[in-house]
């Protein structure tokens, strides 16, 4: 049925898809507030940087440096236990004062233990990894190790 006259019969045929206009505008407004909330929100965590991010990048020297415990030929994540010492933990790191980060490291269970200068059992931050530990007889095994930090 059409009631224009030539002219005006064009704005009839685009009428017909008017509500799916009206239905895919709306879907794309949906679509781009959802996206942009997502994205709001993700980004509040970007630079987040925790308080104990100095003291676990200290901590991970100790298993990753061969100036600190790491096994010389046997790459990062190790301990050699014949380094393993207060001595060499004095070495590796050193604070000048009592305001700086103190560290105590533990292997439960081979009970054995080595701390900085000044670290006293008190932890305000404490770290766990898994090692490769050498033994004096060239034996290894995976250990839980416990970083504990007294700031």
């Amino acid at each position: 049925m059409k009631f224009m006259n030539k002219k005006g019969q064009g704005v009839f045929d685009i009428m017909q898809f008017a509500p799916l206009f009206v239905v895919i505008a709306f879907l794309l407004l949906v679509g781009f507030i959802g996206f942009s909330t997502f994205i709001f929100a993700s980004n509040e965590n970007i630079g987040y940087v925790p308080e104990s991010f100095e003291a676990e990048m200290i901590a991970q020297r100790f298993f990753l440096s061969q100036d600190c415990f790491a096994a010389d030929d046997k790459g990062g994540w190790t301990i050699n236990l014949e380094k393993f010492t207060d001595s060499v933990m004095q070495s590796c790191y050193t604070s000048a004062s009592t305001d700086e980060l103190q560290f105590g490291i533990h292997i439960p269970d081979l009970d054995v233990n080595v701390r900085s200068l000044e670290y006293y059992s008190v932890a305000d931050h404490s770290f766990s990894y898994v090692v490769r530990v050498f033994d004096v007889e060239g034996g290894s095994s995976l250990e839980r190790v416990i970083v504990q930090v007294q700031e």
